[in-house]
């Protein structure tokens, strides 16, 4: 027994010291406690990774995590010594739940605010973006927030720049946007007169959709603060990554803000490239006539005191090559414009059909999250003006996380397929819209219906489902995969907010399943 704990022991001072070499600059940065603790936990850590938080945290052409904020994790974890485990994710509402189920522990890229702090443990801010004002190129001067008055302003929902921007008392009209891409978009269009976002994600934005027309305008006075995020029952993994990323020098943060953050600046046709393309092959025709030109008026200097006669001919060969090349230069010019004109066209189609994928959800090939948002929105106002009830069903799949522990991810992905057809499917009105909300969530909206005939078509849709007779043991005791939905339907005023019913129908959702699931529940 001895010898056994000798030899663990000798084992656990090899390690630390491997660990410390492999370290910032060859120093340690934990302590002996740390680092055993950081052994024998390392298995069971999961760092959640956000798919879609360009430029801090997404996914490259080849499907890999990528990103500033992650740019960073990797940073502390090879100054750690460590690779954590990883599981990706479409949405941080995903993630602060896995948080609270006790099965994530590393949340990156995340600002702290009063609700997080509830659950989150947050290291020191790695980065701090400002927030700028973005406009058309044909705008000029520096904009400054105060002439943002009067203006139509694109933000995105819910985030804290938009509530930020909304108590500052500057009398402007707000566009509210489903994400940064269609502020960017409304703005480019002439939609809106500005958009208000975070430095980084317009600068990549701008570069990758090739969105040539817009610059940044001014800064506003508040900031974006990315931080480590960490469950309240983990101060020792707190700690930890509080000391990897103090380990970060100043040329290493300087080389990876270099690397993702750039300002979209001003920017003359002298500098674009496809104008030199243009101008390039003009000026090779023109300087092509020149040479010809250049060539025969030697050849004529040089004979013209005996070839008077064949210089008058040569002249007129001159000419005729001259009108020659004129007429080329004509019809080249014109072939030039029928190319940019086509690419136009093209482009706007591009951009129609880049609109239509931003609203559809890859897996299921229904509505969006977005495209639900603003289609409530769209109807919520619809009601008010036309003083009509507007209902909302919110449907979950019953006991979903256990069909796919027992038939596996690929099967669950079918599973909620053929659940979004059959939903659409019914949806027999031309002002129905069903979309996935997240995860194993869909909503529909349903304009015109009031809470009895929202029921009926709930009732009617429940029945569907579960007559598809798609085989769940785990859904006892119906063992096939059912839906329980939560009802909510209401004739909205001037004073009320289509949160309120979303609020009612997630929580008659919430009741539906308390009591039993597979059944709807509405009040």
């Amino acid at each position: 027994m001895l010898c056994r704990d000798v030899l663990v022991g000798v084992m656990l001072v090899l390690f630390l010291a491997t660990a410390a070499h492999g370290n910032s600059g060859g120093k340690e940065i934990l302590n002996a406690a740390e680092r055993a603790w950081l052994m024998k936990n390392q298995s069971r850590l999961v760092l959640a990774v956000e798919t879609g938080y360009a430029p801090f945290v997404f996914l490259d052409a080849q499907q890999q995590p990528t990103g500033l904020a992650h740019d960073y994790l990797r940073l502390i974890e090879a100054k750690l010594g460590v690779q954590f485990r990883q599981r990706r994710f479409s949405s941080l509402d995903e993630i602060f739940q896995k948080v609270r189920d006790g099965e994530v522990h590393i949340v990156n890229a995340v600002t702290s605010t009063p609700a997080r702090s509830k659950f989150l443990s947050m290291t020191e801010a790695y980065v701090s973006v400002p927030n700028v004002i973005i406009v058309r190129k044909d705008h000029s001067g520096q904009m400054p927030e105060y002439e943002l008055s009067g203006l139509r302003v694109a933000l995105v929902k819910s985030y804290a720049i938009t509530e930020h921007m909304s108590n500052r008392g500057l009398h402007f009209i707000p566009d509210l946007v489903p994400d940064d891409l269609t502020a960017l978009l409304n703005v480019s269009f002439g939609r809106s007169d500005a958009a208000v976002i975070d430095l980084a994600t317009a600068s990549y934005l701008i570069s990758e959709k090739g969105i040539a027309n817009l610059r940044v305008a001014g800064e506003v006075a508040y900031d974006i603060r990315l931080s480590i995020g960490t469950p309240l029952n983990e101060p020792v993994l707190h700690g930890i990554l509080q000391k990897g990323l103090a380990a970060i020098t100043e040329a290493e943060r300087l080389e990876i803000k270099n690397r993702w953050i750039s300002a979209p600046q001003n920017q003359s046709i002298f500098e674009v490239r496809q104008f030199w393309i243009i101008l390039g092959s003009v000026l090779a025709v023109v300087l092509s006539v020149l040479a010809v030109i250049l060539a025969w008026n030697r050849t004529l200097r040089r004979q013209v005191a005996m070839r008077t006669e064949a210089l008058v001919k040569e002249q007129d060969a001159l000419r005729e090559s001259q009108a020659s090349n004129l007429a080329f230069v004509t019809l080249y010019n014109q072939e030039l414009e029928r190319q940019i004109a086509e690419r136009t066209v093209d482009l706007s189609e591009a951009n129609r059909k880049l609109q239509q994928l931003s609203e559809i959800d890859g897996l299921t090939g229904i509505a969006n999250r977005r495209k639900f948002d603003a289609e409530v929105e769209m109807e919520w106002r619809r009601a008010i003006r036309e003083e009509q009830p507007l209902a909302l069903l919110m449907f979950d799949i019953d006991h979903f996380k256990e069909y796919n522990d027992l038939f596996g991810h690929q099967e669950g992905d079918k599973c909620l397929r053929l659940v979004a057809e059959m939903l659409d499917a019914l949806m027999q009105r031309a002002g129905d819209l069903v979309a996935r909300y997240g995860g194993e969530e869909f909503v529909a909206i349903l304009p015109g219906l009031d809470t009895e005939s929202a029921v009926e078509v709930a009732e009617k849709i429940r029945l569907a489902v579960e007559q598809m007779h798609m085989p769940h043991p785990g859904n006892v005791p119906a063992a096939v995969v059912t839906i329980s939905i939560g009802v909510a339907a209401m004739t909205p005023d001037q004073a009320a907010r289509s949160s309120a019913l979303l609020q009612q129908a997630d929580a008659n959702l919430y009741r539906a399943k308390r009591e039993g699931r597979n059944r709807v529940a509405a009040g």
